[in-house]
């Protein structure tokens, strides 16, 4: 399915990665692995516990009107009592988790938005959230497409939402380049710039899957942007 060039409020996270466009995961599976395992959707899988937490506290900060995470009253995923009701919940587009995971979901959303500098971006009223972006490589004439977590264009400030294990700075930026963050970052804001988005400042928004939670927000500099600009331009 191809969307014309554009930006668009409305379109269902299924519905966009369903869709024609080069994405931050195809560029990372790239270069990681190879262009190969890049056009066959090889490279860049997770587990469905830790992609669910991911999304739930994603749902949870961004879209929290919307209800999307549901708690099954199970200890583990297994067994009809986690298959039946999880299947139901992911049928209506929503995020199951098992109930330990959803209390550590609820204090990973609460340190969030309690954090000084990430709860003001959070509850921002002129923020953009989950907005679907396609545009057009200018050299290259490839489709591009990203879903930046977040914008605020009167800030000119680009903004994703990470869980982490280690919330420590030291840490954290070894984590930051084993998965490609620069990349992603780069990324985002080159198709969002050339949609018309031009914000120039982009922050990873950090908190821990575990208690205490810890929460922090990442700047990425000039020189880190500059660096992923050279990677992703040749990839």
């Amino acid at each position: 399915m191809t969307i014309e060039p554009g930006i668009y409020y409305d379109i269902p996270n299924e519905a966009y990665h369903a869709s024609d466009g080069v994405s931050a995961s195809q560029i990372k599976a790239a270069v990681k692995r190879s262009l190969l395992h890049m056009k066959m959707g090889k490279g860049h899988a997770m587990a469905q516990a830790t992609a669910d937490q991911g999304s739930a506290v994603h749902a949870g900060v961004l879209e929290p009107e919307k209800d999307l995470v549901d708690c099954i009253e199970v200890t583990a995923r297994r067994g009809d009592a986690w298959k039946t009701p999880s299947e139901k919940s992911r049928a209506k587009g929503n995020i199951p988790l098992p109930v330990a995971d959803y209390e550590r979901y609820q204090f990973s959303c609460k340190a969030l938005f309690d954090d000084e500098y990430i709860g003001p971006i959070l509850t921002d009223e002129r923020r953009v959230t989950e907005a679907s972006i396609f545009a057009v490589h200018p050299r290259t004439g490839i489709l591009l497409k990203a879903r930046p977590d977040l914008f605020i264009q009167e800030r000119s400030l680009l903004v994703d939402v990470k869980t982490t294990t280690n919330a420590k700075p030291k840490d954290w930026i070894k984590a930051f380049y084993d998965f490609q963050y620069d990349l992603q970052a780069y990324y985002y804001q080159l198709v969002a710039r050339l949609a018309g988005v031009n914000c120039n400042n982009f922050a990873f928004a950090v908190v821990e899957k575990d208690a205490p939670y810890a929460t922090h927000l990442f700047r990425v500099t000039p020189e880190v942007m500059g660096r992923a600009e050279t990677i992703v331009e040749r990839c």
